[in-house]
């Protein structure tokens, strides 16, 4: 059942909350604007942009309260565009939220920014706890070392004193919750920005916080455009939840490997079986003969089982619209496993650890702490799954980047749950308050879109990371009639750089969005002829990336050309 009324007197109350902090931001506190490069990282282009670093609540009305000896503000950071020809007062505006960062956004927002000829002003967003302003840490001086990063090991003493410093520095986590973020965006727009027409644009997990504002309905919003969106703002029967993660990827995994029989030459190559059965066969037969050689050869020095280096390995490659083509001679190969397969599959593996090794520049920007925070309190199951039953079920999945087992014990630590999955597990047994924070009245509730606002939905039918079935499921679940969701059949995931047509490089995603902001958010003014315009599938791989991860120029059947070099494998670069 949809509580709409009192979804309704929520959000009214929840607006009027909003107001009443709104002058912690809007005094002449402000510090203002300030030049700064569109892009963060030297090399990327140049291009004029304009910052700021305010200090925003910690908690507001209704969210949280502030203890009382803890420091009431937090730091935020924005970055902007300027509309040209001295029109930023009066230009319409666009906001890009990224998934944590600025960063990810910023070729996005320029491309906009230029296509539209500097007619609007284009925004973005840290989210809270991330990016420039406050990180969220619980690093204390040289006594402890920090536990942001989502793969450093938390034993009981480490997380215990993580707890005890976040308690004591934020008192409740609500602060960096997902509606604290949207709370920002929202409270900025008001207060920050000229009160002309707004789209808000979101990708990934920053659709979550596009939701979460469509709930507290900031009045100058016409539009908003979510791509590749997270099933957040439903009930939660219809919820994209992280404990299914690995499941949800891997279902997307097979929809692509059904895609081989549509072309020719993959389809050559498994004419008896299908490519999906293969692999299942092949990941069968490293979990009964681990130490067998194309087994042996995979799992390398790795950890883990021959099944999950080789999962994860297929994941990493579904994941971009180019290195997923490698998929089925991989698995070709590895099925084959013949003595010149090896020789083959010897560079592979060393080229794809070689590509793994490569530092991400954005990871000082992002807290792996905040990540698990809000991860296991607004997208976990509860009681949580146990490991066994999550490591049972992904025994049987054909591919994913993570397994979700690989959580659990995080997840337990984290919220110090009383339950089957966390029975035994020592190091959750600490006196400060759970690391995460409680769930809040919109949660799982479905949005309810202002009628003076459209919604545009934007998703690849082959995203792994947001499976396209739970786009179309808030889809369904938006309670609004001006939406309309447009589905790219073979995109992965961020449309608005993923769908590429003709020759013009331009991408189909992003000249809907182009479109949309045009037609100041109207749908039925959106030019969706690029649409019709999208390549047909094609599984073939590109000759340069044959070369870089197989030193061959046959990526099913050819014999390495510089496989093995005085017994070291040769760089591909």
């Amino acid at each position: 059942m949809k509580l709409h009324r009192v979804l309704s007197i929520f959000a009214a109350g929840v607006i009027g909350q909003i107001s009443a902090a709104s002058s912690v931001t809007s005094d002449s506190s402000f510090p203002g604007w300030k030049p700064c490069p569109a892009y963060t990282f030297p090399g990327e282009g140049e291009y004029e942009a304009e910052c700021v670093t305010y200090d925003a609540p910690l908690c507001y009305p209704g969210i949280c309260e502030t203890p009382a000896n803890v420091n009431p503000t937090i730091k935020v950071f924005v970055k902007r565009l300027r509309a040209k020809g001295g029109n930023v007062d009066d230009a319409p505006n666009v906001w890009m939220i990224p998934e944590v960062e600025c960063s990810e956004v910023e070729h996005s927002m320029v491309t906009l920014h230029k296509s539209l000829e500097g007619a609007v002003n284009v925004y973005t967003m840290d989210f809270r706890g991330d990016g420039r302003g406050t990180l969220l840490d619980c690093a204390s001086g040289q006594s402890m070392t920090s536990v942001s990063q989502s793969d450093s090991p938390m034993y009981m003493m480490d997380g215990a004193a993580c707890a005890k410093i976040l308690q004591n520095q934020y008192g409740d986590l609500a602060s960096f919750s997902v509606t604290s973020a949207a709370t920002d965006i929202s409270i900025f727009i008001s207060n920050h920005t000229n009160g002309a027409s707004t789209i808000v644009y979101g990708v990934s997990a920053g659709t979550m916080q596009v939701q979460r504002l469509m709930q507290l309905d900031p009045p100058s919003v016409n539009g908003y455009v979510l791509d590749g969106a997270v099933a957040y703002a439903v009930t939660p029967d219809k919820k994209t939840y992280w404990s299914d993660y690995d499941a949800d990827f891997a279902s997307v995994g097979e929809t692509f490997m059904k895609l081989c029989a549509q072309d020719r030459d993959c389809a050559s190559h498994f004419k008896a079986t299908s490519l999906s059965a293969t692999l299942h066969h092949l990941l069968q037969n490293f979990d009964s003969n681990p130490n067998s050689t194309c087994a042996a050869l995979v799992a390398n020095s790795s950890q883990d089982e021959p099944v999950v280096v080789l999962q994860t390995t297929l994941g990493g490659l579904l994941l971009d619209s180019s290195t997923r083509s490698l998929i089925p001679p991989l698995v070709h190969r590895l099925n084959r496993c013949d003595s010149y397969d090896v020789n083959i599959l010897t560079v592979f593996f060393a080229t794809a650890s070689q590509k793994v090794s490569v530092p991400d520049k954005a990871e000082a920007y992002v807290s792996g702490l905040h990540s698990f925070v809000e991860t296991f309190s607004e997208m976990w199951k509860t009681p949580s799954p146990t490991y066994d039953d999550l490591y049972t079920r992904a025994k049987t999945l054909s591919m994913t980047n993570y397994m979700t087992s690989w959580y659990v014990s995080y997840y337990c630590l984290y919220s110090k749950e009383r339950s089957p999955a966390c029975d035994g597990i020592e190091f959750d047994k600490y006196e400060a308050n759970p690391m995460i924070h409680r769930r809040d009245k919109f949660w799982g509730k479905t949005a309810i879109v202002s009628s003076h606002a459209s919604v545009l939905q934007l998703h690849g039918r082959l995203d792994p990371m947001n499976p396209y079935k739970h786009g179309e499921s808030l889809f369904k679940a938006l309670d609004t009639s001006k939406k309309e969701l447009i589905a790219f059949d073979y995109a992965p995931r961020v449309t608005i750089e993923t769908t590429p047509y003709g020759d013009g490089g331009k991408n189909c995603g992003m000249e809907l969005l182009l479109s949309f902001v045009r037609s100041n958010a109207d749908l039925k003014r959106v030019d969706k002829s690029c649409v019709g315009k999208m390549p047909a599938f094609n599984m073939k791989v590109a000759p340069e990336l044959v070369s870089t991860y197989f030193g061959t120029e046959d990526v099913y059947d050819g014999v390495s050309t510089r496989a093995e070099h005085n017994g070291r494998v040769k760089p591909a670069f």
